[in-house]
């Protein structure tokens, strides 16, 4: 392969016509933060309702439909279109990915451990996902989201456990559902 030196213009282009395309890449994506919304804020407000009615030995099993999105998310991407991705889009992917599979372990294997803290890794996690794809994407609804989550991750620390769920719960709605509405509306 041959490979050519670019002017600045050339590499200005190609690095706007990259960013161009993941960012296409993901406006079509709204909807899987949509779904995330919707699980995520189930997920809390039941986690919430169960802590409340003092079921609190099973106050856990809401979060059960998180391996389900993921199974969601992983046949989502691959239905749509291979070719498409390009270098940012699918480092955005890898490191969904990789959040998700950290989430889950600390989840079902050290949520023990971790306890009330567990609240706070997953959202610093989300808030960190969020943050590289608005980084990378350029996009400032994401940016902000991303920013508020680990603000709200870190305010955990502050509050009693059983307010946790609620702030998963206001996480899920204001700062995945909401954006993914906009950004469906921006395609």
């Amino acid at each position: 392969m041959e490979s050519k030196n670019l002017t600045p213009e050339e590499s200005l282009d190609l690095i706007t016509k990259v960013i161009s395309e993941a960012r296409q890449n993901f406006k079509d994506d709204g909807v899987i933060y949509i779904m995330w919304g919707i699980l995520i804020t189930i997920a809390g407000l039941a986690q919430f309702a169960l802590i409340q009615l003092e079921y609190n030995s099973i106050s856990y099993y809401p979060y059960f439909i998180v391996p389900l999105g993921g199974i969601a998310t992983y046949f989502y991407y691959s239905r749509k279109k291979t070719g498409t991705a390009n270098a940012i889009s699918k480092i955005v992917g890898r490191i969904w990915y990789a959040i998700l599979i950290n989430v889950l372990i600390l989840s079902f294997i050290f949520a023990y451990v971790l306890q009330a803290n567990l609240t706070t890794i997953i959202l610093v996690l989300i808030g960190i996902g969020t943050l590289a794809s608005a980084s990378a994407l350029r996009d400032r609804v994401l940016f902000s989201s991303g920013l508020c989550i680990n603000l709200l991750g870190l305010s955990c620390f502050f509050l009693d456990y059983q307010y946790h769920p609620l702030v998963i719960a206001i996480t899920g709605f204001f700062f995945t559902f909401i954006p993914g509405i906009l950004l469906r509306r921006k395609k």
